[in-house]
């Protein structure tokens, strides 16, 4: 189920490259099924496409605070780099 939900906000997001609440689901279902250098990918993806939209930015304190839990946890490093492209696994 876990799986689906991921390919689902992954396929929203291939539609819709400015989907942010997608993008910000998607962290989330990415590190439930712990895959954090996935989840810190797209939650810093997320920050920089929430900055440009201010419906989004009463959230970005949400992002932060998982992007600075998952950078603690020594489980993945902050991506370096990142231009605010959305994490996108190319369709088979």
């Amino acid at each position: 189920a876990l799986d689906a939900e991921i390919d689902a906000y992954q396929n929203a997001i291939r539609i819709k490259a400015r989907y942010p609440q997608a993008l910000f689901n998607l962290a989330y279902a990415l590190d439930e099924r712990g895959d954090t250098a996935q989840a810190l990918k797209a939650w810093t993806d997320y920050v920089v496409m929430a900055k440009e939209i201010p419906q989004e930015k009463a959230f970005i304190g949400t992002a932060e605070g998982e992007i600075k839990r998952l950078s603690e946890s020594g489980k993945a490093k902050a991506p370096q780099g990142s231009q605010g492209s959305p994490v996108i696994v190319p369709a088979p």
